[in-house]
């Protein structure tokens, strides 16, 4: 499925900058400025990824990205969940690894910060093991490790190390 979105004809059509190149010191069969991608499950639209670069590794079954961002929709579109990323993984069989000043922006307002996050699109879980921070509606918290599900919308932080009243400072 991936290949059809990175032929050469699909370049003119979509206006790709497709480059044949390196990444590290294995070559990348395809490398792909302005990747633009959906994830579908019937007729609806499960997710949509953006990233600046992408270099793809037929053999290994994944992409590297970078300057990514993942829109997660929620209960057939109408509630949506931004994830930008510094850099990533993305494994064909459908899951994500993020890294690098990870933003979530939740439907209800709050966001989340930490420097990894993961999707196992199988469980519909995105989850850390990682210290997170949690801003919004009056609520500062830092935590270690959490697990959001994606179908009920629930977060649960694993190990919660403080909340900060919006009138106190907190150091970082």
């Amino acid at each position: 499925m991936l290949l059809l979105l990175c032929s050469p004809w699909q370049k003119a059509k979509t206006g790709l900058n497709l480059i044949n190149g390196r990444a590290g010191s294995y070559e990348a069969d395809l490398i792909v400025d302005g990747l633009k991608y959906t994830r579908n499950i019937g007729d609806k639209v499960q997710w949509t990824l953006a990233s600046d670069t992408a270099s793809l590794y037929e053999n290994k079954k994944v992409m590297y990205l970078k300057g990514v961002k993942i829109d997660f929709f929620q209960d057939g579109g109408s509630k949506k969940i931004v994830v930008l990323a510094d850099a990533g993984t993305y494994k064909i069989d459908g899951d994500f690894g993020l890294n690098g000043h990870v933003v979530m922006n939740l439907p209800n307002g709050q966001t989340l910060n930490s420097d990894t996050l993961n999707l196992n699109q199988k469980k519909g879980v995105i989850w850390s093991k990682d210290s997170v921070l949690i801003k919004g509606n009056g609520l500062l918290m830092k935590g270690k490790g959490l697990e959001y599900d994606l179908k009920g919308g629930r977060l649960k932080i694993r190990s919660q190390t403080s909340v900060i009243s919006p009138r106190s400072t907190m150091e970082f």
